[in-house]
């Protein structure tokens, strides 16, 4: 049994952009750092920034299960996302919103 997730930060700014989005109806980019895939044990989290172009916030993310169900908190109340493993190549977890919208 797993005890700790291995959250991809590109999956988890994906995961974010959408919530946000979804929340607040306008665009953001999103950036829940680099440097690869984390370890991360249920119950502690990991920040990320979003930013619409006037104003950048952190959110904070929790992680719930050894899955890798993360929560964001976007200040309304928490929603849910559940990111993918780690893949086995790594990409920065920036994500740019013309990069989504052009994909």
């Amino acid at each position: 049994d797993l005890l700790d997730a291995v959250i991809d930060r590109t999956a988890a700014a994906t995961a974010l952009h959408r919530e946000l989005v979804a929340a607040y109806e306008r665009t953001f980019t999103v950036d829940c750092g680099d440097g690869g895939p984390i370890v991360v044990a249920p119950g502690k989290g990991f920040s990320c920034s979003a930013s619409d172009g006037t104003s950048t916030r952190t959110v904070q993310a929790t992680v719930t299960d050894a899955a890798g169900t993360v929560t964001f908190d976007i200040g309304d109340e928490p929603t849910t996302t559940t990111t993918t493993t780690a893949p086995s190549t790594t990409t920065p977890g920036f994500i740019d919103l013309a990069e989504i919208e052009s994909g």
